[in-house]
């Protein structure tokens, strides 16, 4: 019908034109351009009198109306409010619907993509204007970097904490090891460093380091991030829930930074914390100062021009939180539990009360308010940290009965005493070695260090690599006179070898 003018009128204009022609030229069947033809013949039709005519009159001068059914309209709100119950499905609705309209009913696919239409007109999206220094996003990323704990060797999730400014889109991120109270502050802290200034509001997600939910009050700030709040002199204003387009600027740079930042080091396994924090932090800085790809300038260039004048000033002091608690009674395994992680303290304090100070890198333990112990701060749940200092005598004897604790040993000793301890764990079962082990240990309650290494320094000359042979070294007469390495060996032997009675030499018991 789009073409339908301009067929008539080359019909009309054009008698000397062929049916095959114009078919050719306006794309339609041939045996639409011979009835159209024929229809204007027969009804002495001139293009004068068509050319005035709308579409819909043309429409009527030469094609005859069909006969169609009038469908029932739908009524598009009376189904919105029936799809609020979650049991009624579309497919339902359109039953309900064909059984009351048989005939002038539409088909389920038709039924469909009208009230799909229907919904697509519905959703409306605000268009924003965004002062400088007026607001700011935050949220943290559902992606999540790993890296490797020092203290365990097990791979660790960190959050990635994600901030954008409204009007600029300068975005900062970092990585913290938990979403609890005290990394939700430290990484605000770091953003408000970075940006060298703060908004006038600041809009969180609800997540509980944030937002409390209490029952008649509605959404309440953590009473923590409220302080930080104020200290900075910026509004807190928490995003509705399930409401993500009050958030839509940082759900859109988390995605950015994912795609950015965490995708091109995805393989990479980072040893520390620390190395993961210096990494993202290279990637941050090239994403700030990379182009957009609609425009020449970058984010940082842009801050630069409008929200870096208009930022509030920091103040001179950052706002400093820890969080203090209280352990009512150090557990027998001397090992009291922050957030899911056991840490030592000084055995000499089971059953008693402590203080803990959670702080983004430390967990520092008081009693009578004096300092008891002190640890880097750990994300391993189930995990321990455990100081030496810490154990009981038994304790820490079993803690170093394995290879690693009985090698540091060997190590204070001297390169001998490692030479002979490593060989105990050459055979066929590595572990049949720890008794060995054990006992050339225990010669240093009765021996001295250095007498241990020149014991072991005649074993090692004479190849002797075993508790027995060191031994005989040490039973040697201590006045013996200092030699080279091997020649108390070869003095200790042959006293040996005389002390042993020869075949002939054997009295018979019987004889005697």
């Amino acid at each position: 019908m789009n073409h339908l003018r301009d067929l008539i009128r080359t019909i009309l204009l054009e008698p000397w034109t062929t049916e095959r022609r114009i078919a050719q030229r306006m794309r339609v069947s041939k045996g639409t351009v011979h009835r159209y033809r024929r229809l204007a013949r027969e009804g002495g039709m001139a293009w004068e009198q068509l050319e005035p005519m709308s579409l819909l009159e043309l429409d009527a001068q030469f094609n005859k109306r069909t006969r169609r059914i009038e469908k029932q309209p739908l009524n598009f709100k009376l189904m919105d409010e029936e799809r609020k119950n979650p049991i009624v499905t579309r497919y339902q609705l359109w039953k309900e619907y064909r059984r009351e309209h048989r005939q002038a009913g539409y088909s389920y696919s038709r039924f469909a993509h009208l009230y799909r239409n229907y919904l697509g007109t519905q959703k409306t999206e605000m268009r924003q204007t965004y002062r400088p220094g007026g607001v700011l996003y935050v949220d943290y990323s559902g992606e999540k970097p790993t890296y490797i704990d020092r203290a365990t060797g097990h791979r660790v999730q960190a959050e990635l904490f994600v901030g954008v400014l409204a009007a600029s889109n300068y975005t900062f991120a970092c990585v913290t090891r938990t979403q609890s109270v005290v990394d939700w502050i430290h990484a605000h802290r770091q953003m408000y460093a970075y940006f060298n200034g703060a908004t006038q509001t600041i809009t969180p997600d609800n997540l509980k380091s944030g937002v409390n939910k209490t029952r008649f009050q509605g959404l309440v700030l953590q009473k923590d991030f409220q302080l930080m709040a104020e200290h900075y002199g910026t509004a807190a204003l928490p995003a509705r829930p399930y409401a993500a387009r009050d958030k839509g600027k940082v759900e859109g740079a988390v995605k950015i930074c994912q795609h950015s930042i965490l995708a091109p080091d995805r393989h990479t396994l980072f040893a520390s914390f620390e190395d993961l924090e210096n990494a993202l932090a290279e990637r941050l800085e090239a994403f700030n100062t990379r182009p957009h790809s609609d425009a020449p300038d970058s984010r940082r260039e842009r801050f630069l021009q409008s929200d870096a004048h208009a930022l509030l000033p920091l103040p001179e002091q950052p706002f400093t939180y820890s969080t203090l608690r209280e352990i009512q009674k150090v557990p027998i395994n001397y090992h009291p539990k922050v957030d899911e992680h056991a840490y030592s303290v000084p055995h000499r304090f089971i059953g008693a009360k402590v203080q803990v100070s959670i702080e983004p890198d430390t967990v520092t333990f008081y009693s009578q308010r004096m300092e008891i112990a002190r640890h880097a701060r750990s994300a391993v749940k189930g995990g321990t940290t455990t100081a030496p200092e810490h154990q009981t005598p038994h304790h820490l004897a079993q803690s170093q009965r394995n290879r690693d604790g009985f090698t540091n040993w060997a190590k204070s000793v001297g390169p001998n005493m490692l030479a002979v301890l490593e060989a105990q764990f050459l055979g066929p079962v590595a572990l049949q070695g720890l008794a060995a082990c054990d006992d050339l240990k225990n010669l240093s309650r009765h021996y001295s260090l250095p007498e241990l290494e020149r014991a072991c320094a005649e074993a090692v000359a004479l190849g002797v690599l075993n508790v027995s042979g060191v031994q005989r070294f040490l039973y040697a007469p201590r006045d013996t006179p200092h030699r080279e390495p091997g020649a108390l060996a070869r003095i200790v032997v042959d006293n040996w070898a005389r002390q042993v009675p020869k075949p002939h030499q054997t009295a018979c018991p019987m004889a005697q």
